[in-house]
Parts: structure tokens; sequence; C-alpha cells
């Protein structure tokens, strides 16, 4: 795969089944709930510590009383796909994924995990499972 850019990725699959990366589509909407004039999509925080997925939620959870839950396995596929690219980089940190209009999903933007808010991730699912990773490095 090429390198990604941090903004606007989405995953498809090739003809022979390999991953590929695109820099098009538009984000699903949910509903008519808006942020600043812009329309709120299904938007998922997705926290990882190098490949592994720690936890996920819905990203709009502060602007909307609707929470969709965790991200579909589709999503969390792809995600998890942009994750091995990234942790090449950084060993810590968070893709916003959301839902694409046309199908499939799209990569918003990736954020250092220190720094990002938790939207409607479980702040215990997040660090419990951060404290199995390092220990399982530390003894390994």
């Amino acid at each position: 795969l090429p390198s990604p850019s941090p903004c606007c990725l989405r995953g498809r699959r090739g003809a022979g089944g390999e991953n590929g990366v695109s820099l098009t589509g538009t984000a699903l909407p949910c509903g008519r709930a808006r942020a600043n004039g812009v329309p709120i999509v299904k938007e998922w925080r997705l926290f990882y510590y190098k490949t592994k997925l720690l936890t996920n939620g819905f990203y709009w959870g502060s602007m909307i009383e609707e929470d969709i839950g965790k991200i579909p396995k589709e999503g969390e596929e792809f995600a998890n796909e942009v994750a091995k690219i990234v942790s090449t980089k950084t060993n810590f940190f968070v893709l916003d994924i959301a839902e694409k209009e046309e199908g499939g999903y799209i990569l918003i933007e990736i954020n250092d995990g220190q720094q990002s808010g938790l939207s409607l991730c479980n702040p215990d699912e997040l660090y419990a499972n951060l404290k199995i990773e390092l220990e399982n490095e530390k003894f390994n």
C-alpha cells in the first residue's frame, strides 16, 4: 500500500482481494443533526496501541443524544488495515473512521492517543486493554 494521507482514505477490495487506498468518498450523515452547520456523520473514534484495537465508540456523543454504538465489523477491519500502516510511525494513536454514503468506510483523521478526547469510548476498557498490552510487551 502507498503511504496514507492523514485524511480521506477509504478501503476497497481490488480484483485480486488486495487492499487498496483511494482519496474519495462522502461520510454518511446521522439524520439531520448538525454541528456548526456541518452534518454529523456516522463516525467512530478507535484507540490503538500498535496494531491492537483497545476500544472504540461513537465520535459525536456530545453533540446528539443517539449513541450508535461500536463500529461495525467491516469498519473495524478497514481501521485495522489503516492501523497497520500508522503503527510503523507511532505506537499509541487514534483513528477517526466514518461510514460512507456510497458504502465502505473513510479515514477522517489520525490523532495522538495521549491528546485525544474519549468521545463515547469507555475509559475503563481503554486503560485496562492498554495495561494488558504493555504488560504483555514487558514480559515477552
